[in-house]
């Protein structure tokens, strides 16, 4: 059930906005998130806060494939038909879809190349990387990895997410993570590191701050090891294929985080 335009202004959905231009792709994002469309209520509602033609408004939002202007199929996938999924096997995910009968659409790019290929719910609020031909049938949308702190002075296990580190399995391997270390550690999400291909991407940080990469492509079967490394009962981390490769990008490819360097 929609909301009507004078209901939405009524409601306050846009009161956090300034009354803008620059509050357009915002107030576009509130509607997605609020209904998983954006209705034509919606877009005149968004209008008349932002002081800015309807039809400079429904313009805009059409530009973005991540938006809806009708509620989704129930069990709608969306595949990602990108040059580096396609690279990567999406047309095998359309076919596989298609010979099932199951509801999709596809969209030209989801920006998640490093995991591709992509698969996302019919909302488009929850990706699946590195997608298989089950992924472009059935699955759970699930929830993004809770944001967690550290206390002052404490051990942390990082674990890179942002929509790609997500759409990989960030959020199983955070709470395998952090049933496994209990109290001792603090297990927290981040955002990523550009380094998308090589998420979920686990770092721990000493109670003085440093940080140091410790597995990538981890998953939650890594989780016992990985905590027991940390705390000293063994000398290693799980061996990792890939972490000569995620250290060599990073010290070869001149990588240095400058904008973000103390977050």
């Amino acid at each position: 059930m929609t909301i009507s335009a004078s209901d939405l202004a009524k409601g306050g959905l846009f009161s956090p906005l300034a009354r803008e231009r620059a509050s357009l792709l915002p107030g576009l994002h509130l509607l997605q998130r609020r209904d998983g469309f954006i209705s034509t209520d919606g877009l005149i509602a968004l209008a008349n806060h932002i002081r800015v033609p309807a039809v400079e408004v429904e313009a805009a939002a059409s530009t973005y494939n991540e938006l809806r202007f009708s509620p989704a199929p129930a069990d709608l996938r969306r595949i990602c038909i990108g040059l580096a999924c396609r690279l990567n096997g999406a047309d095998e995910l359309v076919a596989a879809a298609t010979a099932a009968g199951a509801p999709y659409e596809t969209v030209a790019c989801m920006f998640a190349c490093g995991v591709a290929p992509v698969v996302a719910d019919g909302a488009g609020g929850v990706v699946r990387g590195r997608a298989g031909a089950g992924d472009a049938i059935a699955w759970s949308s699930g929830r993004p990895a809770q944001r967690a702190k550290a206390a002052q002075g404490q051990a942390a296990i990082l674990v890179g997410g942002g929509t790609c580190g997500d759409a990989v399995g960030t959020r199983a391997l955070v709470e395998a993570l952090t049933e496994a270390a209990g109290e001792r550690f603090a297990v927290i999400s981040t955002s990523c590191d550009g380094a998308c291909w090589a998420h979920p991407v686990v770092k721990v940080r000493d109670a003085d701050g440093d940080a140091r990469v410790v597995a990538v492509r981890a998953s939650a079967a890594d989780a016992g090891a990985l905590v027991a490394a940390m705390a000293g009962d063994t000398h290693q981390p799980p061996e990792s294929s890939r972490l000569q490769e995620y250290e060599t990008w990073v010290s070869e490819a001149g990588q240095e985080r400058r904008v973000l360097g103390r977050c």
